[in-house]
């Protein structure tokens, strides 16, 4: 499974549902399951979600103005069917989009 690092603050407002929106400047044709990793010197994966589409700024902005404040761009990665692990897996994070053991992740 690819997995994605976000700042732990952002990344746990993702894992809540209450992020819907992750902001890139790559990743134009990003889709489908992804693990949500949180950074920082305990980083962990605390959810499993998936890239719905990819939008412009603009709009997002008209799609889902209730993201308003994570609505920065220029790309808009729409996140859906977030479901947050029970327990943390405790692991090092990296740039990008990278790869876990889909074993990791066993619920």
């Amino acid at each position: 499974m690819r997995c994605l690092t976000i700042k732990k603050q952002w990344a746990d407002l993702i894992a809540d549902g209450i992020k819907k929106i992750e902001n890139r400047t790559w990743g134009k044709n990003v889709r489908g399951k992804i693990a949500i990793h949180a950074g920082g010197n305990d980083g962990a994966i605390i959810a499993i979600a998936e890239i719905e589409t990819v939008l412009d700024k603009e709009t997002a902005s008209k799609l889902y103005p209730e993201q308003t404040p994570y609505i920065l761009g220029p790309l808009c990665w729409v996140i859906k069917s977030v479901k947050k692990l029970e327990k943390p897996v405790f692991c090092k994070g990296k740039l990008s989009l990278w790869n876990i053991d889909d074993s990791l992740i066993s619920q």
